[in-house]
């Protein structure tokens, strides 16, 4: 596992660069960004699935 001071050297793939400027010039507060969005997005399936076992446990209650 990198260390903190290796870390701030990471290569990514030049594609990857070019596709995270798009969304922000600062590479490292797009990756900051996306790292943000995912884990929202990962807490917000975990929410749905939770929502959707409640509904299916009510419909199974009501029949």
């Amino acid at each position: 596992m990198p260390d903190d001071q290796e870390m701030e050297n990471i290569e990514i793939p030049a594609w990857v660069a070019a596709r995270l400027r798009q969304e922000n010039p600062d590479v490292a507060k797009a990756i900051t960004d996306l790292v943000i969005w995912a884990d929202k997005a990962k807490m917000w399936m975990f929410q749905a699935d939770a929502d959707f076992q409640k509904i299916v446990g009510q419909l199974e209650q009501d029949k």
